[in-house]
């Protein structure tokens, strides 16, 4: 590995004009990284983490790189050239699609040391924060050594070309890259997806890929192909939607003005997925379907099948499946819990948010935070507070669902109890229903 690298990165100081061998690349990386045992694999990401920084960061500069398509031919004229000079040309194995995509080859090539380092980083996926090991990425700027909206612009770009090639692999690695910086580098990329042109483009780039898909399946085409990128495509919204650091305005924010098309979309791909083979799959994209109507009301929009889809997914969910996925959420938040603050823990000095000293679960920025949200109106963390701290006296979040639903059952306290807290953790800021919550949990608690 560290051979490897250390051929690669003068191959690619120029973004435009690379010098290496896609055939000597592109097979070796996926072996080196995806397909050897994963002991293996994971041993080679970690060395590339540790000692191959300015590699990586090269990387993500070639893959974020706009490119016009007279900047693609420019490109493809360079990596044609390097594979004709190659040595070891005679050795080469066959490429599965036409010379003319020696481009998408090369992303999907490049992409591989990418993906397989953020899989190895599990904390970094978790809370967004960057090692403090020395460990790539340090920080933003590894992942986005060009401005954010750029970077983007250029992944959108990447996936929008091989859609139109019917490319789907290459595709693939194209929408995988754009849900690692939503993942990873939430706080940066999304304003800029927010942005007007931006986020039509998105849209417009997903949905097409969406469409193609759909019309794959209705074809009869036999391959995993149209069901992957159905996949890669739902996984990038559920990321908007539903990421870590996610706000519940997101989703609507994304699709304003796009339901009706995006809805269609979801809805002919939801009709493509196996339930019985891919239930987590058919889910989100039901959710998804939901929640684009919340803010407009557009219910009539989604089809009869998906509605009683979601009927069943809300019918199968009891009060403490609620309450355990709520706390969850509360539990693995990025930014501070105080509701006129929601400091990103990045910006906290030492990355790390205080807990609260007594529910252990809402997080803060600062001492003056805390304070501030212990009586903040409407929803004061003082009320909530002695209830939370006896749930997690007999049930924890290390738990998985169904046990965390049978300690609640099993303790003294009535379901209304966790329908309460439920009520009070979920409940929108703009409805102040807190003096009567009050007065139902004291007594509750009593």
């Amino acid at each position: 590995m560290d051979i490897m690298a250390v051929h690669l990165l003068p191959t690619l100081r120029d973004a435009h004009r690379p010098t290496f061998c896609v055939d000597c690349t592109l097979y070796p990386l996926e072996f080196l990284l995806k397909l050897l045992p994963t002991s293996h694999t994971t041993r080679n990401a970690l060395i590339l983490r540790q000692h191959h920084h300015e590699l990586l960061t090269t990387i993500m500069n070639f893959l974020t790189t706009p490119r016009s398509d007279e900047d693609l031919d420019i490109l493809r004229d360079s990596l044609l050239r390097a594979s004709s000079a190659c040595p070891r040309r005679a050795s080469h194995l066959p490429s599965p699609v036409p010379v003319g995509d020696i481009a998408g080859d090369a992303l999907q090539a490049l992409a591989c040391p990418i993906s397989a380092a953020i899989k190895t980083a599990p904390n970094l996926l978790r809370t967004q924060l960057f090692s403090r090991k020395s460990l790539w990425p340090r920080s933003a700027t590894d992942l986005l050594p060009r401005p954010p909206k750029e970077s983007l612009t250029a992944l959108l770009t990447w996936a929008d070309r091989s859609e139109r090639s019917r490319l789907w692999a290459h595709t693939i690695t194209a929408c995988d890259l754009v849900c690692i910086l939503l993942n990873v580098c939430r706080p940066e990329i999304l304003p800029e997806l927010f942005v007007h042109d931006t986020r039509l483009l998105c849209i417009d780039v997903f949905v097409r890929q969406l469409d193609a898909a759909t019309a794959d399946f209705r074809n009869g085409v036999m391959s995993n192909h149209p069901l992957a990128l159905i996949e890669c495509v739902v996984v990038v919204f559920d990321a908007i939607n539903n990421g870590v650091g996610s706000h519940n305005h997101d989703w609507a924010t994304f699709t304003r003005d796009s339901e009706p098309r995006l809805i269609r979309a979801l809805d002919a791909a939801w009709h493509c997925v196996d339930e019985t083979t891919h239930r987590s799959l058919k889910q989100m994209i039901t959710v998804l379907q939901h929640n684009s109507c919340l803010v407009t009301g557009s219910y009539g929009l989604l089809s009869q099948p998906v509605l009683d889809g979601f009927r069943d997914i809300c019918g199968n969910a009891d009060v403490y499946t609620m309450l355990y996925y709520i706390l969850k959420e509360v539990d693995g938040g990025v930014e501070c819990n105080y509701r006129e603050c929601k400091k990103h823990a990045r910006n906290v000095e030492g990355g790390r948010l205080r807990k609260c000293g007594s529910c252990r679960l809402m997080r803060y920025c600062s001492r003056d935070c805390q304070k501030r949200h212990w009586g903040a109106e409407p929803l004061a963390h003082k009320i909530i507070c002695p209830a939370l701290k006896e749930i997690f006296l007999f049930a924890s979040l290390a738990m998985d669902n169904d046990a965390f639903g049978a300690a609640c059952r099993s303790s003294p306290r009535s379901q209304h109890f966790f329908q309460l807290v439920y009520q009070f953790l979920s409940h929108d800021d703009g409805i102040d229903f807190r003096i009567a919550l009050e007065e139902r949990l004291s007594s509750a608690t009593d």
